[in-house]
Formats: structure tokens, C-alpha cells, sequence
């Protein structure tokens, strides 16, 4: 939701005259927009099964470890500090993306008629593994064959655009997994295997990554592949639907926003139209500062 109130506690957490104008604010929008019944139409699925949190990789050594990410936090005297992110190696993207660590008669065809669609399908560590630690049932869900590294590997992926690391190189796994023969390879691990790479299968675009931890280029350039459309090319947290779109600034500076349309822009915190007749825009955000916008040709009746 937003905005986001973290450990509300003693009842006056949000009495200040700042925090009731933030209230009036997305009052005033949250009605805008349920009047004109506003939706949401997703481009892109996560799905996940109630049964990976029982199949997850066995680690070599560590609990905890470096994602290569990085955190931000404020100091007790308002300065920011920037520091490198490391948490549970039990975390995050392995338990989604259609990462069937194990599956069944429904899940295989599920995937099957997902595949028919021509849909690109993102698939993460061992896909199907844990159903009888079986390389043949791996190929059985996801149409890509695969040989088993046995030896303790680093789960993390060197990748072959930039050099950068993506997930948790500092981290072992007991044992990962490799596409014997890909489209092409997208990184690989630190023993030179292939450990993301892109097949087509029976028409899909079919992604693997040994890597769960996936950074924001990444997942952005695979969901502009993938044709979703990309609103912002900053890294900032945001949130779009049909009419609306918003962003906080992780970073300081110019953002510019991409609509999927020609329309109008209204800035619903500030009370302004910001554009018109466009399908793209920019602004200039603070650190830390959060932005709302509605966009639609109905755009200026908000400010009546």
C-alpha cells in the first residue's frame, strides 16, 4: 500500500500535520480512482508452490550471506547510511518465480499450457529435483536437460554483459544444476558452467538461473524480453495500474517515466497537471521522497 507506516504503536504514531495531509492526500485519490473504477491488469504471473518451502537447497556452510545489494537506512541525525546487503541465503526468489523445486500431475500441466502460450517462463536452482531427486523429472517439467554439479558450487552467477555478479556468490550449495545445451548463456558460475542461460521450448522463451537471488537489471531487461512493459529504468521502488503510478526515490535525481499511452499526468500529491497529450514524462525527485500520479484523459477532473 502506500504509503507504508512501519511499527505503529502508541497511537499518536501519525498525528502530525505532515502525516494528515498524506492522509487527506491518498484519501482524496483512493476516491478518485474508485470512482472511475480503476484496475489492474498484470503482465507478468509469480507462481509459486506451497510445497518449495519443504524443498530448498542444501547449503554447504553459512546461513547468512552477501546478495551483492545494497541496503539504506537513515542515521539518528538524518544523514543516510548505505550499506552492503547480506541476509538469510533462505530468502527471497526461491520460493516463486515458478520455482517447482518439486511438482505434480496438475502443476506439469499447468506449465504445459502456460508454455502453449508462448509465454517465457523464468525458472530458478532445481526445478524439479526434489520430486525424486531426478534429472529426467527436471526435464519432464521444464523441457531443458540438465547435469548435476556435484561438487559444492557458489550460488551465484557471473554475468557475461557487464562481469557483475548476480545472488549470493559467498554462499554454497551441496550441490546445482546446469543446462547441458542452451540458446544462448547469460552468466555462468564460478566454476565456468553455464548457470543462466535461455532455451526455446515448443515455442516458449525458457529462462534458468542457478542463481535465486535476481538483481533489478536483470528482472528488468527479462520482463522488456518477455514484451511487459517497462514504466522506469532507475532502480527505485514502484507501483503502476491502469491510472496510476507511483515511485520512491531510493535515489536522488531525475526520473522519467514511460506510460503505455498518450494521455494526461496529474500529480496527485502536489495538485498539478504535469503533462499533457505524452506518453512519457520526468521529474525530479528528493532522496527518500515519494511521488503519486494519476494519468488518463479524465487526468485534470482531480483538480476540480
Amino acid at each position: 500500500g502506500w504509503p507504508y507506516f512501519y511499527a505503529l504503536a502508541t497511537g499518536v504514531d501519525c498525528d502530525s500535520p505532515e502525516c494528515a495531509k498524506v492522509g487527506r492526500d491518498v484519501l482524496d485519490a483512493m476516491r478518485f480512482c474508485l470512482g472511475r473504477r480503476v484496475g489492474r491488469h498484470a503482465e507478468v504471473a509469480l507462481v509459486a508452490s506451497e510445497k518449495s518451502i519443504v524443498s530448498t537447497p542444501s547449503l554447504n556452510r553459512r546461513a547468512f550471506a552477501r546478495t551483492g545489494r545494497w541496503t539504506q537506512d537513515y542515521e539518528p541525525d538524518g544523514t543516510v547510511k548505505r550499506a552492503e546487503e547480506k541476509i538469510a541465503v533462505y530468502n527471497g526468489e526461491i520460493f516463486g518465480a515458478l520455482n517447482q523445486l518439486t511438482f505434480d500431475d496438475a502443476t506439469l500441466a499447468a506449465v504445459e499450457r502456460i508454455r502453449a502460450r508462448g509465454a517465457t517462463i523464468l525458472w530458478l536452482y532445481a526445478p524439479g529435483w526434489s520430486r525424486a531427486n531426478s534429472l529426467a523429472d527436471m526435464k519432464a517439467l521444464t523441457g531443458i536437460e540438465f547435469e548435476r554439479i556435484a561438487e559444492p558450487t557458489a550460488a551465484g552467477v557471473k554475468m557475461e554483459e557487464d562481469g557483475r555478479w548476480m545472488g549470493m556468490p559467498d554462499a554454497q550449495v551441496a550441490q546445482a544444476f546446469a543446462p547441458v545445451a542452451a540458446d544462448e548463456v547469460l552468466g555462468a558460475y564460478a566454476n565456468g558452467k553455464p548457470g543462466l542461460t535461455v532455451s526455446t521450448v515448443d515455442g516458449s522463451p525458457s529462462y534458468f538461473s542457478g542463481a535465486w537471488q535476481l538483481d533489478i537489471p536483470f528482472i528488468r531487461s527479462l520482463a522488456a524480453k518477455a514484451g511487459a512493459h517497462v514504466w522506469c529504468d532507475s532502480d527505485d521502488p514502484i507501483e503502476a495500474n491502469d491510472a496510476l503510478f507511483t515511485l520512491h526515490a531510493r535515489t536522488a535525481g531525475a526520473k522519467t517515466v514511460r506510460l503505455p499511452r498518450r494521455t494526461t499526468v496529474v500529480d496527485l500529491v502536489g495538485r498539478r497537471v504535469v503533462a499533457r497529450d505524452t506518453d512519457m514524462f520526468s521529474f525530479d525527485a528528493d532522496l527518500h521522497s515519494t511521488h503519486l500520479f494519476y494519468y488518463g484523459d479524465d487526468a485534470e477532473e482531480f483538480l476540480r
